[in-house]
């Protein structure tokens, strides 16, 4: 029993110096994108701003404003960072004008983003499910490239 303990001991030692081997993700450097998106939250097209409220090593909390064609929409972004790679759970709600059958759109949606913590451009693609009084769910799908600053 003793030698039982010793080693998980040992083990859970050597743990700690493996982990501090890792290195540290850094945060992001600009606060701010700018971007075109064809498709997700925009609908058809349009352009996007984000601003990011927390910026740390592995969670990022973003607010994201927008205007497409017929459109207007806005959000709130959570990532989850691994390096370079970006899980992204989106919601928010889409107000529209003429041709869409309902004028409100809530939005729920995932999607991957590749951005460098010091780079300067993202691209992204997400999958919002939308919601809307008289079309119910449906699928939508987006991408985007943007510049960040």
């Amino acid at each position: 029993m003793y030698r039982v303990i010793l080693f998980s001991l040992f083990l859970l030692f050597l743990q700690f110096f493996t982990l501090s081997a890792v290195e540290k993700e850094e945060v992001f450097a600009g606060k701010n994108r700018v971007g075109f998106q064809i498709g997700g939250s925009s609908l058809i097209f349009g352009a996007n701003y984000e601003r990011l409220l927390f910026n740390h090593e592995r969670f990022k909390t973003g607010v994201e404003m927008g205007a497409g064609l017929l459109s207007l929409n806005g959000g709130i972004n959570q990532l989850f960072s691994f390096s370079q790679h970006h899980v992204e759970l989106r919601v928010g709600a889409i107000g529209t004008r003429m041709i869409y059958s309902d004028q409100v759109y809530c939005y729920l949606g995932a999607g991957y983003r590749f951005q460098r913590p010091l780079g300067r451009t993202a691209f992204q693609v997400s999958f919002p499910i939308l919601y809307g009084e008289n079309s119910g769910f449906f699928l939508g799908a987006g991408v985007s490239i943007s510049r960040v600053f």
